[in-house]
């Protein structure tokens, strides 16, 4: 009888793990120095979340840990965690690991009781070269070989979006500036964003193809797959459209170029101040002001209950609201958040593309 009952107990804790299978069951994996620490910090994981930023802002890692017990060791600041999130079961989700990148530790706070250690890390991709001051120019040089310039001062190489390589920027100087802020302004200029990944600077338009050329497929969300949702549109100064003055060295006059500008509507064109350098300095700023202003008119916030840390910043996104769908989405933050009990949530920032 006792083996009977065994026989059936085995039976039925093997019916309640392939139960537990389908339900949704987040993983993470956290390494220091190539040392796999997540049996470390998965008993004492409180939460873990990491917020991804387009472009030039440093993605943060924000890790919440308990010490009860008083034996956990701090990493040092300055110390490079590598993170992966993903989904360890559960049905019609990705599972495995997905590389979030590795984050410097700059920031580490207790408190108690109970005992709970804050670990802050930003993202290592920039080094501290990109950070340093310098003087430099670059006159009548295309984007490429500016970026290209970059990469090679900071020992990586270089991918620039083949629309953006060969457009020639007439003048940008900087006087004590750092190579992260050159970046900034060519990225304002043109409506892109630099970041570096596996050791390459990447050019490349703001919801554009990749830089090395590949369309990245369109993301679909629908209604089941969100908690909540919040839907804005701001109109704080209704333009049509940009325009921007530059100055004829022929002739001495000042000329102006437009961007979005739709001439049946009675409304006035946002100027630029400046009076730029030529028609194409006039032309580029203007466009990419028109494309940041156009992208800031509607935002969307979206809660995914199952977190998709596959979902990152600059993807193209189709949502479930015919109104809303009716405009091209774009992903300009996600925040991935995990608890102690094996939750993953999802939070995106949208903005029209």
């Amino acid at each position: 009888m006792p083996e009977e009952v065994a026989g059936e107990t085995v039976i039925v804790t093997g019916i309640r793990n392939r139960l537990n299978r389908k339900l949704p069951f987040a993983q993470m994996r956290v390494s220091l120095a190539g040392i796999d620490l997540s049996d470390k910090i998965d008993p004492r994981l409180i939460s873990l979340s990491i917020c991804e930023k387009r472009g030039n802002e440093a993605d943060q890692l924000d890790l919440v840990l308990h010490d009860r017990d008083g034996d956990l060791e701090i990493p040092k600041t300055g110390a490079l965690l590598k993170v992966e999130l993903g989904w360890k079961y559960g049905e019609n989700l990705p599972i495995g690991l997905i590389d979030k990148g590795s984050f410097k530790v700059d920031e580490i706070s207790i408190a108690g009781p109970p005992d709970l250690i804050t670990i802050r890390a930003r993202s290592a991709d920039l080094t501290r070269n990109f950070r340093n001051r310098t003087a430099q120019a670059f006159i009548g040089k295309s984007v490429g070989e500016i970026i290209d310039a970059i990469a090679a001062k900071n020992g990586i190489r270089a991918m620039v979006d083949q629309e953006l390589r060969g457009e020639i920027v007439p003048a940008i100087a900087r006087n004590h500036q750092s190579d992260a802020a050159l970046l900034r302004e060519l990225g304002r200029r043109f409506d892109a964003v630099a970041t570096v990944k596996n050791q390459i600077l990447i050019f490349s338009r703001i919801g554009g193809e990749t830089a090395s050329g590949l369309v990245i497929p369109k993301l679909t969300i629908s209604r089941r797959d969100t908690s909540s949702f919040s839907y804005s549109q701001v109109e704080h100064q209704n333009h049509n459209g940009t325009e921007a003055v530059y100055r004829n060295r022929q002739t001495a006059q000042h000329l102006t170029v437009r961007e979005g500008h739709n001439e049946q509507s009675p409304r006035n064109p946002h100027r630029l101040r400046h009076v730029h350098h030529n028609e194409n300095d006039a032309r580029q700023r203007a466009r990419a002001h028109h494309r940041r202003t156009k992208r800031g008119k509607f935002k969307l916030e979206l809660d995914l209950a199952l977190g998709r840390p596959d979902y990152y910043p600059n993807r193209q996104v189709n949502v479930f609201k015919a109104e809303i769908d009716a405009k091209s989405w774009l992903i300009a933050e996600a925040t991935h958040s995990l608890d102690g009990s094996g939750g993953l949530q999802t939070k995106l920032s949208l903005e029209t593309a």
